[in-house]
């Protein structure tokens, strides 16, 4: 795991990417199904989407391949629930999601 967050943080281009680092660095188990190329990306995304929300719980991030274990952390989670699909800028696709509340 430090090697892969090492050549992360390597390929730390700008401001944008530092952001996606911060979010990634946090808690890098929750983007394991991502691809390397789409990290930074993901991260940013998830960083700004999931900023405002208060008691946050099942966080989590598949490919839209892996749409029933997605479905699965979302049903555990408490009330209010937080989906987007993302496609990235090379045309990945992921779901990205939460639960919030109390």
């Amino acid at each position: 795991m430090f090697l892969f967050i090492y050549l992360i943080k390597e390929s730390i281009k700008d401001s944008y990417d530092k952001v996606g680092f911060e979010s990634f660095k946090n808690c890098p188990e929750l983007y394991e199904h991502v691809l390397e190329e789409d990290v930074l990306e993901v991260a940013f995304f998830v960083r700004n989407e999931f900023f405002y929300l208060e008691y946050v719980d099942n966080y989590r991030i598949f490919p839209i391949s892996m749409k029933e274990k997605y479905d699965e952390i979302r049903k555990r989670g408490c009330y209010g629930f937080f989906d987007a699909n993302y496609i990235t800028s090379n045309n990945n696709k992921y779901l990205i999601g939460c639960n919030y509340g109390h």
